[in-house]
């Protein structure tokens, strides 16, 4: 292969992945759960699910002595 062919080849490819990086946005975009943060305040059943979230992870925690005395 001919250096001259070599740098032609190289050149399209160069090419090729310039447009490649023209087609992908490069700014860093904000993750989704920052997006999401505090769309459910207001929700009364998120409320009731977080609450209900809360009991049952206490009511895991116990022990099977916290039962029986």
């Amino acid at each position: 292969m001919l250096a001259t062919d070599l740098e032609r080849r190289l050149a399209a490819v160069e090419a090729e992945v310039q447009q490649l990086k023209s087609l992908v946005p490069m700014a860093v975009q904000t993750p989704w759960w920052e997006k999401i943060v505090g769309s459910l305040a207001n929700d009364p059943a998120a409320v009731l699910l977080t609450r209900n979230l809360l009991d049952f992870g206490q009511i895991a925690n116990l022990k099977v002595e916290d039962w029986i005395s």
